[in-house]
């Protein structure tokens, strides 16, 4: 409750009103990402689940010193079909669970449809900043019928529009990432995808898009459009990481 005084027909009156309160903002870390069988193969999903542990330690760490800002982490496995494999959860509460890459063939179409579908609602009613949405595929995706128009309805949706969009594939060893879908999902033509040349590179691109991104969209408080990040000139630094795994043993 609040109380002003304020002056009408040369008199003071009292009026008392209640000053709403903002509640928190959202900020979602959703990863969609190939679980067919070929990504179990070359290091490729070992690379993914490093990969993803390391930025959510990252992200915490962060988090911990932005007031206002609720994190919540999502992971959507798809292959010949798609499903929720984690999340949604809080950063300071989730544990990584490892994937597992055994399905047997590559419709990315029900990945992003199912995307689309979870970002409705958990954003329903909801106060958030840009969700990073990060895809990542080795392979060719053998349903452009049902993809492309699943990308371009997240491309103009409510939250998918004003989304951070990362697509990462791998091109190398053991992969053959379809550009197209990568290009698609990410639908703006100055922000190429990220391709790996092997399973490692592919991780670095991971927790590289991951971290960056979530930077670029709690520093955006004012309703512009997100800048997209720089392409990374060196590795991620994972001095830290181990350090920190040497204690942990």
């Amino acid at each position: 409750m609040k109380t002003e005084f304020s002056k009408g027909n040369g008199r003071a009156r009292q009026v008392t009103f209640t000053v709403p309160v903002a509640g928190n903002r959202k900020l979602f870390v959703i990863l969609v990402t190939d679980l067919s069988a070929s990504m179990s193969q070359f290091g490729k999903i070992e690379s993914v689940n490093y990969a993803m542990a390391a930025s959510l330690r990252q992200i915490e760490k962060i988090a911990k010193g932005k007031e206002g800002i609720d994190v919540e982490v999502m992971v959507i496995g798809f292959g010949a079909t798609a499903d929720v494999v984690q999340g949604p959860e809080s950063i300071e509460t989730i544990a990584w669970k490892k994937l597992v890459a055994d399905q047997p063939d590559t419709l990315a179409g029900p990945g992003v449809d199912l995307l689309n579908e979870k970002l409705d609602a958990l954003m329903n009613g909801k106060r958030g900043l840009p969700p990073v949405l990060v895809l990542v595929s080795d392979g060719l995706a053998r349903d452009e019928i049902q993809w492309r128009p699943a990308t371009a309805r997240l491309a103009a949706s409510k939250w998918g529009k004003p989304a951070i969009r990362v697509g990462v594939g791998i091109s190398g060893v053991g992969g053959d990432c379809d550009l197209s879908l990568l290009i698609a999902f990410i639908n703006d033509p100055e922000r190429p995808p990220l391709v790996a040349g092997d399973a490692a590179q592919l991780g670095d691109f991971i927790k590289w898009s991951i971290n960056s991104s979530f930077n670029q969209s709690i520093g955006n408080n004012d309703g512009a459009k997100p800048q997209y990040p720089n392409l990374p000139s060196l590795p991620f630094d994972d001095d830290e990481d181990e350090d920190e795994d040497q204690e942990e043993d």
